[in-house]
């Protein structure tokens, strides 16, 4: 198991009013800017995904209009895409989910997932990775590491 700091995705904020947003001709920029927050902070979940995207056009809060326009673009980004706990996951097209071995550390950045926002996978990699140092702890230890 890898050990890495989590990245944010870089994204230059591209102002537009949200009946701009919705329009067709804007549809190819979601795509882009989606795909670039996928290939950066993969695996993601939907609302995070979500978030991020409507943020990236300084749009701070999604409405029915806003949240179609996002999933018709969403549909034409190459990624992947499972289901953990009622949540969805995108993940870039070369990685497996089966075969992810990274957790990441948010420390480094101020843009901090939740815990919700972390995939099955990377959760079992940083206790697996805290056994394997640590050795066997009770569930109570365990849950109170930093």
């Amino acid at each position: 198991m890898k050990w890495r700091n989590r990245k944010s995705a870089d994204l230059s904020i591209i102002p537009l009013s949200t009946s701009e947003y919705v329009q067709k001709s804007s549809a190819m920029q979601i795509v882009r800017t989606m795909t670039d927050i996928i290939n950066t902070e993969a695996p993601i979940s939907y609302d995070r995904l979500m978030k991020k995207t409507l943020r990236a056009f300084d749009i701070l809060r999604s409405s029915a209009q806003t949240i179609e326009a996002t999933e018709k673009a969403l549909k034409k980004v190459s990624a992947k895409a499972n289901r953990q706990n009622g949540m969805k996951i995108y993940w870039r097209e070369d990685q497996e989910p089966d075969d992810y071995r990274i957790y990441r550390n948010d420390t480094a950045i101020e843009d901090k997932r939740s815990a919700d926002d972390v995939c099955q996978q990377e959760l079992k990699n940083a206790v697996c990775k805290t056994l394997q140092e640590k050795g066997p702890l009770a569930k109570d230890e365990l849950m109170g590491m930093k």
